[in-house]
């Protein structure tokens, strides 16, 4: 697979790291967006499973927390999407990304279109296009649904992502 570099930083199959591409954020003109989004503090736990490497994917709208995170995430800066056009470089780095964790923003629906693995975050209440009580979905086959157990509660959906990258670590 060929590399690609973007804000000086290296996107490589070869480098010995699960590359998980992450976004934490609906765009909050959308009236679900409160729902869907989690913090990016939520993601914290994935950044300690030995091997991981996190991503951001997360467009404009919840960048400002990459400033103040406590852990880890490669930001390849502002120029992504900038000149090729809408989500060209994101496509490009979703292909090079091992996982994409996301909650349910245009993210996921790019990444299960790339056929690229994915893990999306659902809230209590989702969309019917989810479809009830599934951990995946007749419309992307490489993608898994997690769900919150209750209504604004991401912990448990965020225990069973962790439980579920350290099963595919080893």
């Amino acid at each position: 697979m060929a590399e690609l570099h973007l804000q000086g930083q290296l996107l490589s199959p070869a480098r010995g790291r699960f590359k998980i591409g992450i976004a934490w954020q609906a765009n909050p003109r959308h009236t679900s967006a409160v729902r869907r989004s989690a913090p990016l503090a939520a993601f914290e736990p994935l950044s300690r499973v030995d091997g991981a490497k996190l991503i951001s994917l997360q467009r404009r709208p919840g960048l400002e927390q990459l400033k103040t995170s406590s852990f880890p995430v490669a930001d390849l800066g502002p120029e992504v999407d900038t000149k090729a056009g809408a989500f060209m470089d994101t496509a490009a780095i979703m292909k090079g990304l091992d996982l994409v964790v996301t909650v349910n923003t245009l993210i996921a629906h790019l990444v299960g279109a790339l056929g690229v693995p994915a893990w999306v975050l659902l809230p209590f209440v989702s969309e019917r296009r989810w479809m009830r009580g599934r951990a995946d979905g007749p419309w992307y086959p490489t993608m898994r649904l997690y769900r919150q157990e209750r209504f604004g509660d991401w912990r448990g959906a965020f225990e069973q992502v962790i439980s579920d990258l350290r099963r595919r670590l080893g």
